[in-house]
Order: C-alpha cells, then sequence, then structure tokens
C-alpha cells in the first residue's frame, strides 16, 4: 500500500521516491535533492505537523508512566519534575527526526506538494502598486 510506503521510507530515513538515497543530511534538515534518483525531496511539506505528532506520542507514552511512578513510589514533586522533564526532553528530541521524517513520507504518499517557491509576490506587482501599499 503506498500510504504506508511513504512513511516507512521516511522513518527509515531513504529516500521517499527510490528507498536507496538519504532523506535527511542533518537532525532535521532535508536534503533538498536525492544523490540517488535526483527526488525534489524539498517540496513535500512537514511544517509544525512533526512537532504536534511528537507531542502526542511523546505525552501518551510517557504521561502514562508518570502516573504510574507517582501512585507506585512516594516522591516529592519537585523530584517528580526534575526527573521527568529530562526524560521528556531526551523524548521530545529522539522522537522529532522520526516524526518529521513520517510526515514527510506521507506527504509524499498522498501527492502533497508545496506551492512553487515563487522569487518574490512583489516580482508580479509595477512600481505605481508598490506606491499604493
Amino acid at each position: 500500500m503506498v500510504v504506508l510506503t511513504g512513511p516507512r521510507r521516511g522513518i527509515c530515513r531513504a529516500c521517499l521516491a527510490c528507498g536507496k538515497g538519504r532523506l535527511f543530511c542533518g537532525y532535521l534538515a532535508v536534503r533538498p535533492i536525492c544523490t540517488v534518483c535526483g527526488n525534489d525531496n524539498e517540496q513535500y511539506p512537514s511544517d509544525d505537523f512533526a512537532s504536534y505528532v511528537t507531542i502526542f506520542l511523546v505525552l501518551h507514552l510517557l504521561v502514562q508512566a508518570l502516573f504510574f511512578a507517582d501512585r507506585t513510589w512516594a516522591m516529592s514533586s519537585l523530584f517528580g519534575g526534575a526527573v521527568a522533564m529530562p526524560i521528556f526532553l531526551l523524548a521530545t528530541l529522539a522522537l522529532l527526526p522520526f516524526a518529521k521524517e513520517a510526515v514527510i513520507g506521507f506527504s509524499w504518499a498522498v501527492g502533497a506538494k508545496r506551492n512553487p517557491v515563487a522569487s518574490s509576490w512583489t516580482d508580479d506587482l509595477d512600481e505605481s502598486a508598490l506606491s499604493e501599499l
């Protein structure tokens, strides 16, 4: 199924079109052009949705563990927060690239693309229209 192929290739950090090239060239930087097949990877949006997916996953996974720890051990709120915050931070930073890759893969699978990048919206206006702004 094509809809699952995109997120699967994205999570594996592979090019969406060929599955062989690398999708990212850093932590969250999308490789503009695949070195294997030449696919334009920047045309697939992820924007803020990857962050929302990451927050959703981290909260649903770790809040349950936090409730379990609170009911199991008698600890102060300060200590619980001091332990939980770094765990939440590390989990968020660990899951964010995979969520972004999955979102980009899903965008590829359903055919969602960014609008062509225009050099500037003012290129289409003449000087008299600009002076009226």
